[in-house]
């Protein structure tokens, strides 16, 4: 990221990537507030979705960095990239909806996610999680984010 004019009076205004402009103004003390003044298409910032799996949801043709929209519409078995090669990290965040009927579940195990605990889903209909998932250059680790958000 280039910062085309870092500090002027009270605007800090930021050029990035991928049609990225940033310009703040107001300043409170150091600190600025900042605005997106462009809006930017969804698959320049990696989401990725909706998804309606039923059986199996394949995360292995992303690299990078995504953020994946999924509603479960079965019980689904994850697959991810067994040795993602020019990665040295990779971080999938999963928003994971219940469909209307619930009980749905992800088998992240099955795909060698690590974690401290199994994952389990909040099973009500509709019910909302995020769980993160971090390939560390070594193994894929599961994170569990934020379980019953809606």
């Amino acid at each position: 990221m280039a910062c085309s004019e870092c500090y002027s009076g009270s605007t800090v205004s930021i050029e990035g990537g991928a049609g990225i402009s940033v310009t703040g103004t107001g300043s409170t003390g150091d600190k600025y507030v900042v605005s997106l003044t462009e809006q930017v298409p969804q698959e320049e910032l990696g989401i990725v979705g909706p998804f309606l799996p039923s059986t199996n949801l394949n995360l292995s043709p992303y690299g990078s960095s995504y953020l994946f929209d999924v509603t479960l519409a079965g019980n689904v078995t994850l697959s991810l990239p067994s040795s993602p090669s020019g990665a040295r990290t990779r971080l999938f965040v999963l928003t994971i909806r219940q469909d209307a009927t619930g009980g749905r579940t992800v088998d992240f195990a099955g795909a060698g996610v690590l974690s401290s605990a199994p994952i389990v889903l909040s099973t009500a209909p509709n019910a909302v999680d995020i769980i993160s998932i971090l390939w560390t250059g070594q193994e894929w680790v599961g994170i569990v984010t934020a379980l019953g958000i809606a």
